[in-house]
């Protein structure tokens, strides 16, 4: 940059950065006022090289080019994108901080859009699908809870009582009293 646009890039960054304390500080106006004229402590010399920094970066890349939405802040969720503007089109009359959009925002705010209508998409054809079925259970074998029921424990006791053998008895009474496999969405009731 020559002088005179160093000079005019210092000069926007310093009318920034002098509105933005104005806006936040208490003592705001007292520290805008020393940065209009130019009396900069060593951190607002920083902040103003890197805004003009960026501001030259921003404008070589191309970055600084206008995209086709808009920019804001949503009180209720954060920052967000809207393809027209906001306020204007009733999509959020609290909006804040309204700006234009960057070519790059536009084209992320597509690639997020794509994205959730390919998962909305996954969702409608995973709700047509059949609900799922109980498994196939081989010949000589039950599912049974991984802690024994009520049921099954008194099964067990009883057994024990009737036979001086504790295993296969045992095991099989338990077996019997084990509860059949609850329908779906019955689990843990």
């Amino acid at each position: 940059m020559t002088n005179t646009a160093t000079d005019a890039a210092e000069a926007r960054a310093r009318e920034v950065l002098a509105a933005e304390y104005e806006a936040t500080a208490p003592a705001g106006k007292y520290v805008a006022r020393d940065i209009r004229t130019g009396n900069l402590t060593p951190d607002n010399q920083r902040t103003i090289r890197a805004m003009i920094a960026f501001a030259t970066a921003e404008a070589a890349s191309g970055a600084g080019e206008r995209g086709t939405g808009w920019v804001f802040w949503n009180p209720d969720s954060g920052e967000e994108y809207a393809p027209g503007h906001p306020v204007e089109s009733g999509e959020c009359c609290e909006a804040e901080h309204i700006r234009p959009s960057t070519p790059q925002e536009d084209t992320l705010w597509q690639a997020f859009q794509d994205q959730f209508v390919r998962a909305e998409a996954a969702t409608a054809a995973l709700a047509s699908l059949p609900p799922a079925t109980d498994p196939a259970i081989p010949n000589g074998w039950k599912l049974v809870p991984i802690e024994p029921t009520g049921e099954m424990v008194v099964a067990a006791m009883r057994a024990l009582d009737d036979t001086d053998l504790a295993g296969p008895s045992v095991w099989s009474a338990m077996l019997a009293a084990a509860p059949t496999i609850p329908a779906t969405g019955e689990a843990g009731q």
